[in-house]
């Protein structure tokens, strides 16, 4: 039989993440755009296109559906071909008599389509692409997508901007959306032929059980009611003023706008506004990496919030000078990006513990749900109160940020600071669907793990490793230790874990080599009290002197950062080409250089009883500064 050619990621990792952003862009601002030159009034346009946050909200309904009927290559390749059915479809609309419900039927399907794409891109990426892979492409992923949102917002817009000069203005948007949906099809065709077929079969699942079991680890989370306040509300000023800010733009003198082209938005709005929203995101992840997220807290939420008061100057001065309005933009973009950072922060640290991703993803459709409502009414406050009066009400509603700011206890989510942050900070600014992690616990019980303890204890071997209530629980006894069923290299390790009791001890292992027995050989996280994150083992640490085949290191400075038992810690262990470095709490602790480059991880069961709430892998390059 013929193997199958597999094309280098290369190929396919920067395309597939650019057509990921063609669609949600089209949906989010050429809609907006398009139907405020289309002769819509406010409260019309900002209705409608409102509602076409749906699909984001409602998106954790069905995401289950994607893993279970077809492979997630499928749905890529058919999601991209609707999405350029659809905008097809609403360029052959724009000159009909029902132009208006025929261009919204297609609008809905695109944003479905785009929504469904989101969930089988990130979920393919993972299962494509090996753990080195997915740590070497994370920034390539990422650049594409941003590449996608400056080429929709601000190439095509320009495009659509010349068009009307030289056409009227819905044949103008046809070819706008006639060459867009070319481009689609082209992509769709692309991954056709490109994408790896690595997906043997569908993933069986109960969609309600796992949905249900979502749900109650998501309101299980502590402090929830202000919590789901803060998830609503912290971005109800952003989501009035980014609704109008391009129909702003874009009216006359006379109807209280600026009288710009369609040219100069996209290059004012959609150019310069989205490099300096990217560049605010950037420097909120590295403040919050450098200090913690609750130093930078409330300076992140002047910053949302503050710079409206531009809108308020242009409502008023209407300047002619592009150069004052771009800077403008600018400022507000800039200071959007930066206090973003701590929502976004917020919403990965609720999300982490039982059922991370999925808890995630519910707090992404709350984000979206939060844009939604305050879109519907926008249009209509712009109409009622003219746009001078209805960004004074939006800088007055950043009260309400304040507000609910206050309610939440970064603390309660945060202990320290930790080089997570710069990913985090712009995970939900760049649209993704979720943290790109691997859960290794899945919440109800061992699957993935192989199990081993001393075949001559007495004890109980199957008391040994056991999950209840959500928690990996380990008694301790008899000596022996829970493994992954597969070997995995260059990665972060992060785990929630507590005593049951008192301190006492255990390990965590990483780099396991082949071979079970009681002291197996790989690198030991020592998690017992005073000796908490010394690195040892059966594999050679450089610069550390071996007896009879075991090494041992512990930093001089070695810090205390454990909690007191009851109270759960975090340990994040990278592993990156041999070099091991472990921190507790968001607290570097040890690193050491050793000669192994992969192996399996493992929990170990060594005298005292541990539980475990949270065990999953990052990309190393989370770590490092890149970002989706």
């Amino acid at each position: 039989m013929k193997s199958q050619k597999t094309f280098s990621p290369a190929l396919w990792v920067p395309t597939l993440y650019f057509a990921e952003a063609i669609p949600y862009m089209a949906v989010m601002t050429l809609s907006v755009i398009m139907y405020t030159n289309l002769g819509l009034t406010n409260t019309e346009l900002a209705l409608y296109t409102s509602w076409l946050y749906l699909p984001w909200v409602i998106k954790p309904l069905w995401s289950p559906l994607v893993d279970a009927m077809c492979t997630k290559r499928w749905w890529i390749v058919v999601m991209q071909l609707l999405v350029g059915a659809a905008l097809a479809g609403v360029a052959l609309t724009l000159n009909a008599p029902w132009w208006l419900r025929g261009s919204l039927c297609f609008f809905w399907l695109m944003a479905f389509s785009s929504a469904t794409h989101d969930i089988a891109a990130d979920g393919f990426y993972i299962l494509g692409l090996s753990e080195k892979d997915q740590a070497l492409y994370v920034g390539v992923r990422s650049t594409f997508y941003r590449i996608g949102m400056i080429f929709c917002q601000g190439a095509i817009v320009m495009l659509a901007g010349w068009m009307e000069q030289a056409y009227s203005v819905p044949l103008a948007w046809s070819i706008t959306m006639l060459l867009l949906a070319v481009l689609m099809i082209l992509l769709s065709v692309w991954h056709g032929r490109i994408l790896p077929r690595v997906e043997d079969k569908v993933v069986e699942t109960n969609v309600i059980s796992a949905f249900m079991d979502t749900l109650r680890a998501f309101f299980s989370r502590p402090a929830i009611v202000s919590a789901l306040f803060f998830m609503l509300l912290f971005r109800m000023p952003e989501a009035l003023l980014a609704k109008m800010a391009q129909p702003f733009m874009l009216r006359s003198i006379a109807e209280g706008g600026l009288e710009l082209s369609t040219v100069t938005v996209g290059f004012t709005y959609g150019t310069v506004g989205v490099v300096c929203l990217l560049a605010g995101g950037l420097l909120g992840g590295w403040l919050a990496s450098r200090h913690g997220l609750r130093r930078w807290w409330w300076p992140m939420v002047l910053a949302i919030s503050v710079p409206d008061l531009v809108y308020v100057y242009l409502a008023y001065a209407q300047p002619s000078s592009l150069w004052v309005i771009n800077a403008c933009v600018a400022l507000e973009q800039f200071g959007y990006g930066l206090g973003f950072t701590a929502y976004s922060l917020f919403l990965v640290y609720f999300a982490r513990g039982e059922k991370s991703t999925s808890v995630f993803s519910l707090c992404t459709a709350l984000q979206a749900l939060g844009m939604m409502l305050p879109g519907m009414i926008a249009g209509w406050l712009a109409d009622e109160l003219g746009f001078r009066l209805f960004f004074v009400m939006v800088v007055a509603c950043c009260a309400v940020t304040f507000l609910v700011s206050a309610l939440v206890s970064v603390g309660r989510y945060t202990q320290a600071k930790t080089p997570l942050m710069l990913i985090a900070g712009m995970v939900l600014l760049l649209s993704s669907c979720g943290p790109r992690q691997t859960e290794l616990f899945n919440g109800r019980d061992l699957d993935g793990w192989v199990t081993y303890t001393d075949p001559k204890s007495p004890e109980d071997a199957a008391q040994t490793f056991t999950v209840s209530d959500g928690l990996i629980r380990i008694s301790g006894k008899p000596f022996g230790y829970m493994r992954t069923a597969k070997k995995y290299t260059d990665f972060v390790l992060h785990t929630e874990w507590r005593w049951a009791a008192e301190p006492a001890d255990g390990g965590i292992f990483v780099l396991l080599q082949d071979g079970d027995r009681i002291w197996p050989t790989g690198i030991q996280c020592q998690m017992k009290g005073a000796d908490m994150g010394v690195l040892m083992g059966g594999i050679p640490i450089a610069g550390v002197e071996g007896r009879n085949g075991f090494y041992m290191k512990r930093l001089d400075s070695m810090s205390q950062a454990e909690h007191t038992p009851g109270e759960w810690n975090e340990t994040d262990i990278t592993c990156r080409s041999g070099h091991v470095s472990v921190s507790i709490n968001g607290i570097l602790v040890n690193e050491a250089d050793c000669e192994a480059q992969d192996g399996y991880i493992a929990l170990q069961s060594e005298g005292g009883a541990m539980e475990f709430r949270t065990v999953c892998l990052l990309p190393v390059n989370d770590t490092s500064g890149d970002d989706k």
